[in-house]
């Protein structure tokens, strides 16, 4: 994600920040699930809020409609 990304990440430019249980909720899988992906690098690259992680619904919602490929570059993404 470049800066000028980040700067128009809003709610309203399509870039909602969800959580764990959310993108379990998409998946279908638990949350314990989701953070060993993480952990495995199988999900795009989290938003870090201190020490909260987060992830842009778009990006999210991409990696899934490709059939969620073990890693993504997350500018490619914002394609």
């Amino acid at each position: 994600m470049t800066r000028s990304d980040k700067r128009n990440c809003t709610p309203d430019h399509g870039c909602e920040l969800i959580d764990v249980s959310q993108i379990a909720a998409r998946l279908g899988c638990s949350k314990r699930h989701v953070l060993r992906l993480r952990k495995r690098g199988m999900l795009p690259a989290p938003v870090h809020l201190g020490a909260l992680l987060r992830w842009q619904s778009n990006v999210i919602d991409k990696w899934i409609n490709r059939g969620c490929p073990r890693s993504i570059d997350s500018s490619e993404a914002n394609r």
